[in-house]
Order: structure tokens, then sequence, then C-alpha cells
């Protein structure tokens, strides 16, 4: 039975954690695991793969799961410390392969907890659970660029809560109208009718659907390391790992690889060239795929979970003229 270091022999986090794979808390190792009946695997080392997700383990089990100490490595993570009954609880280190970011601490039921706790925040900074106030440098998932607890927004949120919490959609509503209307003051050209939903993921499933509706057609086009959401459709559509487990190769979805000019997939050497030359690819692929047979692209102006990539000047200009020439 490999070791850990020699199961993932890259992984240069936690080698004392590593090395400790394999030794029971009294101080005693643990037998290899026997049999292929992972259920009945029982304070022993083992690994086990996962081809369709693209998980794999090597580590202590107990009663047929993961428990003790072992290293866990997904698609996008390497988890190096301790699990209980199947979570990683207690001491551990996460890595992040995208990017090779670290944290290192406590974890509880699958969670980073401790200093990974966020238990306060104002402005640009935030306070974990040791009470270390740390710069928010994302903004979370980029979306609080007004900063945490503004003012305004805390005001907003309380007047609004006091007068009327929630409302069903079919209901008029002043708050709802005047969003809407303040949208629509700024969307381009005669886009003026507004359709609220609970949140992004279901805003995209609207959305194709009603591309879908409208044209006639399955096809939906989205880019390589996109997020659209957790839902279904928006899972399938979304371009990076966390599509694998559910991704079944029948959601009418084809991704394609955007611009990205840091790592290329065009060979390009300026900004100019990455945005042709990927409207030009863009553009191969949806003849080659069948223009009539595609109902919509979907794009994030600025991906941002799956990384910060700006487009390049004229990328999605672009996009929109060869929807336009194409009818999509």
């Amino acid at each position: 039975m490999p070791t850990p270091r020699s199961w993932f022999p890259w992984m240069a986090a936690a080698p004392a954690l590593l090395l400790c794979a394999g030794v029971a808390a009294q101080g005693r190792p643990l037998p290899p695991c026997a049999g292929s009946q992972q259920e009945r695997w029982h304070e022993c080392v083992g690994s086990f793969e996962d081809r369709r997700s693209g998980v794999t383990y090597h580590g202590e089990f107990r009663n047929g799961t993961m428990h003790g100490v072992g290293v866990l490595r997904t698609p996008l993570t390497v988890y190096a410390g301790d699990f209980t009954e199947g979570r990683m609880h207690g001491q551990g280190v996460l890595t992040m392969l995208e990017d090779r970011r670290q944290y290192s601490g406590g974890f509880r039921n699958g969670l980073m907890h401790g200093s990974g706790t966020i238990v306060a925040a104002d402005g640009a900074y935030i306070w974990d659970g040791d009470g270390n106030r740390l710069l928010d440098f994302s903004g979370q998932l980029v979306f609080t660029n007004i900063g945490h607890q503004h003012p305004k927004v805390v005001a907003a949120i309380t007047e609004q809560a006091a007068k009327l919490c929630t409302i069903a959609p079919q209901h008029v509503n002043a708050a709802r109208s005047e969003a809407a209307r303040l949208i629509a003051e700024r969307t381009p050209g005669d886009l003026n009718r507004v359709f609220f939903t609970n949140g992004g993921a279901d805003a995209v499933e609207h959305a194709v659907r009603m591309a879908r509706l409208h044209t006639g057609r399955r096809k939906v086009l989205s880019r390589y390391r996109s997020h659209h959401g957790g839902t279904d459709t928006a899972i399938n559509l979304t371009g990076d790992p966390r599509r694998y487990p559910n991704d079944y190769g029948s959601a009418g979805v084809v991704h394609f690889n955007g611009p990205f000019l840091y790592r290329s997939s065009f060979y390009s050497e300026t900004e100019e060239q990455e945005s042709q030359r990927a409207l030009d690819y863009l553009e191969r692929l949806i003849a080659h795929e069948g223009p009539a047979t595609i109902a919509a692209i979907i794009l994030e102006s600025v991906p941002g979970t799956a990384g910060i990539m700006v487009p390049p000047p004229g990328y999605m200009a672009g996009v929109r003229e060869i929807c336009d020439r194409y009818g999509i």
C-alpha cells in the first residue's frame, strides 16, 4: 500500500500530517485495508478513486468511511489532514490547485473553522474567529464593491424590512417597481422589462429557457472557466471542474475557449490579437455546430470565481456582432 507521500508525490503541504497517516491515536500502525468492499474497511489504511468525479483519497478508514488522517484530492483542491466520519474535521491544510493558495488551520464538518470563520465586517475589512482584522481584497465573491455594512445599505434594508419583508412575484410592489425603473434607465435600447428572480442561477435557468422557447433551438454556447450557478442547467453551462459530477453530456451545452492573454489559447502576443483570434475561433465553432441549432451564447462580462479575466477591448462587442450575423 503506497504511503500518502508517494500517492501524491507533488504535494508538499503538511508533510507531518501526511507521514502520520497509517498510525492510530494510540501510536500503533494500522494495517492495509483488505478486499474490494470499502464499506467493510475498519481501522485500516486504504485508497479509493472515483474516476467520474476525479476524486481520490488515501488514508485511514473506520466503518467504511474516511476517518483519521488522510489526503483527499479533487479536481480543484487537495486537503491533507484530519477526517471524522467522512468529513474534513480537525487540523489540516487545504490547497487550491489553480493558484496554489493555501489555508492551514482548523476544520469542522467539512468547513474551515477558527481563523477561517468570519464573524464581523466593516468597510473593506473582515474579522475572523480569532479576532484578526483582514483586508477583504476580493470583496467576498466580487460583490461587496461598496464595502461591508455600508450605512445607507443597512438603513435601506432596515426600513424595507419594517415595512414589508417579502411579497409573491405576481403582486405589484413599490420597491420592486422602483428597482425595475432604475434598471430600465440603464439598459441599452428598448430593453425596459425586468423579470426578477431569486438569484443568479435562477436567472440563468429562466434566460436559457426563454431563449430556447423563442428560437426553437436547443444548444447554448458557454466559455470554459466560467461559473453560472449550481442548478441543473446552470451547472452544465459552467465551464470549470465544478460541473464534472453533474455533466451527463445531454444538456445541449457546447463550451468554447474565451480570451485570456496571460494564458492564451490562441498564442497571442497582444490584447488586440487575443480578441480577434478568440472571435475568429468562436465564429468557426458556430459554423461547425450549425448556427440554426444555437439558441444563445451565455457570457460573464468578467468571469469571477473561476479567475478574474477581463475581456480584451472589442471582444464583447465582437460576440454581439457574430450573434447578430447568425441570428443567435
